[in-house]
Order: structure tokens, then C-alpha cells, then sequence
């Protein structure tokens, strides 16, 4: 083999990048030549277009109550909210598989049977949301919720426990449905408004809510609890009771659309009977 000096070397390099070149410009009229939808399809053969990720689909839930506001239903003279019942059967159906009619129906008598237990102490009710209101003005000027908690909570073990409620699941058990939707729905490290559940007035405190499973969130929350009446022993008279109130509140529904929802509560006015007319 005949070796090559060094200005032959030196020749082929500089035809090789002068052939480089000539390829590279003809590449680029190449392209300059072709169509908007040519060089579209040269694109995406090299670089083909990305699949979006689907994004998760909310429930479609079907409206209850729309447009309608004031009291839904009435419960031994104490108003009920259209607005609460609404809220929380669209908590329940934004998770539940269920019949909209039985989610509704259930939203309808938790509230119900919430009603039907603290009308039994009506002269306490505006009480303890007074007392409520009150923890809130002390907790915005600084005072600890911890500490107001243990000090006026009239929860069992309150001392050991300090309000902690711990995990809130869907459906956990003695959890109520209202309860577990502030819980879940309400902002986090906010006090919210006094509410009611079966067994007493709630002041809640969302520490915290983890939604990475969106099939499985988790709330986790610690409350002041007053018990209706205002006193720690009528929790026993309350479990003992609930479901015969219940059946014998007196519930009149002001929303024409409750009929069809909850027809067993449907009681129509009794008729006063026509005077028999005097003989002649």
C-alpha cells in the first residue's frame, strides 16, 4: 500500500467537507420546496405527536332542589336549609355509586333525623351556637383551639383525645354523613360555622386532607362538640331515641319536588268533614 503524503491527506479533507456542504444545502432547498402539508408529515414521522392523558371525568349529578331556596323541609317547627340538603347529596353523589333518587333521599333523612333529635331541646339551640361563635371570636384573636377544645368540648375522653376525630374515610363508621362532608369538603386549617349532626353541634377544624387516591381520600380534623340539650348524658338518651323520633317528627316538606323523593314524609293536611245537612 502506497502511503499518502500529507498534502493528499490534506486534499481529501477539504473535498470531504466541501461534499458535506453540497449535501447539506441540497437538504435544505429540499425542504424549501415543499408543501406546508409535506413538511407536516415529515415532522410527525420524526417527531409523531404526543397522546394527551385523558383527563379524569367529574360525575355528571343530576340537580336537586335547583334554583330553590329557604327552608326545604320543616321538622317539629325547626327549618332545614335547602341549601344544606343540596350540598350534601351532591357530597354524596360526587363519590357514591347509587340512584340519584337514593342519594337524595339519603341526604334528605340524615338531615332529618339530625333535626328530629335536637328539636327535642329547643330551648338550647341558640345557646350552644351562641357558644360557638364565641370559641371562633377567641381562636381569631389568638387564643389555641386546642386548648378551647379540652377547656368546652362535651365530647367523651375529650382530655385524652383533645378533639382529634382522626382518619375520615368515605363511609367510616360512626362518622355522620354531614360531619364526614365538612370534613371532606370544607377548607383546611379553617374554622368553619357551627353545624349539626345527630348528637350535637360541631365546631370543625380540617387539620389536614390527603387526595392522592382519588378513590380513597382521607380527611383528618378535630372538632368542639356541645351535645344537644347540653348535657355529656344525653348522648345514651340520644343513641337510645334517634330512630323513634324519627318516626314520629312532624315533617312538613315546603318543596313540592320532596313529594316524589320522600313520599312516606308526604302527609297532606287533614280534611275537616262536610256537615251533614239538618233534616227537614
Amino acid at each position: 500500500m502506497i502511503p499518502l503524503s500529507r498534502t493528499a491527506v490534506f486534499a481529501i479533507l477539504i473535498l470531504a467537507l466541501f461534499a458535506s456542504g453540497c449535501l447539506v444545502q441540497s437538504r435544505h432547498k429540499t425542504r424549501s420546496f415543499m408543501s406546508e402539508e409535506e413538511l407536516q408529515a415529515v415532522d410527525e414521522m420524526y417527531n409523531p405527536p404526543q397522546e394527551e392523558e385523558e383527563e379524569a371525568q367529574e360525575p355528571e349529578i343530576e340537580p336537586f332542589l335547583e334554583g330553590f331556596t329557604g327552608p326545604a323541609i320543616r321538622v317539629n317547627g325547626f327549618d332545614i336549609e335547602a341549601a344544606d340538603i343540596r350540598r350534601l347529596y351532591e357530597y354524596l353523589a360526587s363519590w357514591k355509586e347509587a340512584d340519584a333518587t337514593r342519594l337524595k333521599q339519603e341526604a334528605c333523612e340524615e338531615y332529618i333525623q339530625t333535626y328530629a333529635a335536637l328539636s327535642h331541646w329547643p330551648a338550647t339551640v341558640d345557646t350552644a351556637i351562641e357558644r360557638l361563635n364565641e370559641v371562633r371570636e377567641q381562636v381569631a384573636s389568638g387564643v389555641d383551639f386546642a386548648y378551647l377544645i379540652v377547656e368546652n368540648s362535651q365530647e367523651q375522653r375529650v382530655e385524652e383525645t383533645g378533639g382529634n376525630i382522626g382518619e375520615i374515610h368515605h363511609d367510616t363508621r360512626n362518622i355522620p354523613a354531614i360531619l364526614e362532608m365538612h370534613a371532606m369538603t370544607d377548607p383546611v386549617d379553617e374554622i368553619g360555622e357551627p353545624f349539626p349532626t345527630a348528637f350535637g353541634w360541631h365546631l370543625l377544624d380540617v387539620t389536614g386532607r390527603d387526595e392522592h387516591d382519588p378513590d380513597d381520600p382521607v380527611a383528618y380534623a378535630r372538632h368542639l362538640l356541645l351535645i344537644h340539650g347540653l348535657d355529656e348524658a344525653n348522648t345514651e338518651v340520644i343513641r337510645e331515641n334517634l330512630l323513634r323520633w324519627t318516626n314520629l317528627a312532624e315533617v312538613e316538606l315546603l318543596a313540592d319536588e320532596l313529594k316524589s323523593i320522600i313520599p312516606w314524609f308526604a302527609t297532606e293536611p287533614e280534611q275537616t268533614p262536610a256537615a251533614e245537612p239538618i233534616p227537614e
